[in-house]
């Protein structure tokens, strides 16, 4: 299976790319159907299991249709209540959440196990985080991406070509990103991490990237929204550092 991962700042456009991609050819897949798709290739999972994994991809399915154009209609907005309450304070959904996230802890301990200096150097840093809100974010951030690698690279069909929006790549950020020591981190984790077969850099000028960022403050959608222009900057400037990095390997 090829690997593609489109990285940059939040709101550059990475999740455009993919469904582009995704409409021009059938042989391009979306990372999000990894788990839901072929988990059982690799783990043995039980009736709870399969349950779990159909809801959380009906579930995502809702969430991208919803998020699909900027201009939403009242139907589109209704249903963005329906999926966001359907994944807070819903005890059912709870239920689901947590059999999904043991599927996915399953797989992270496979891929871990050939990775283990990587997975070793994620948690040093993971533990340096004092919110544990934000800490266990990272934590299941973590183990789901690597689970949806494992099988990315371990699944044997050449014809299909797999994309990321939120990959190893994309991830790096938050744990390479604290205080001003990222470019030493984050040339030890390339050293260590499961490269993409092709790894695109996705970006856009200062403007954009805060305008974006507002209109999805202004829509409410529970996704990553900017506090200031300065966080954007850094965001900028940690990828470019990235993308140099990339050239060279």
């Amino acid at each position: 299976m090829i690997i593609v991962e489109f990285f940059g700042p939040p709101c550059s456009g990475k999740t455009s790319c993919e469904n582009y991609l995704l409409k021009k050819n059938k042989n391009f897949i979306s990372s999000n159907i990894l788990i839901p798709k072929y988990s059982k290739n690799f783990i043995k999972l039980t009736t709870l299991g399969k349950a779990s994994l159909k809801y959380m991809q009906f579930v995502k399915f809702l969430k991208k249709i919803n998020t699909s154009s900027k201009a939403q209609t009242m139907i589109s907005r209704k249903k963005n209540k329906i999926t966001s309450s359907s994944l807070k304070g819903n005890k059912y959904s709870n239920f689901m959440l947590k059999n999904y996230r043991k599927i996915c802890k399953d797989l992270y301990k496979l891929y871990s196990k050939k990775n283990y200096e990587l997975n070793k150097f994620y948690l040093k840093n993971l533990n340096k985080i004092s919110d544990k809100k934000l800490k266990l974010n990272y934590q299941n951030w973590f183990e789901e991406t690597t689970a949806k690698y494992y099988i990315a690279k371990n699944l044997k069909d050449k014809k299909k070509v797999v994309i990321f929006d939120e990959g190893l790549l994309q991830r790096s950020y938050f744990i390479c990103y604290q205080k001003n020591n990222f470019r030493s981190k984050l040339n030890y984790y390339l050293q260590l991490v499961d490269k993409p077969d092709y790894a695109v850099h996705v970006d856009e000028n200062v403007k954009t990237l805060h305008n974006r960022s507002k209109t999805r403050k202004y829509q409410k959608k529970n996704i990553f929204v900017y506090k200031n222009l300065n966080q954007i900057k850094k965001y900028k400037v940690y990828f470019k550092y990235l993308q140099s990095k990339l050239k060279r390997i």
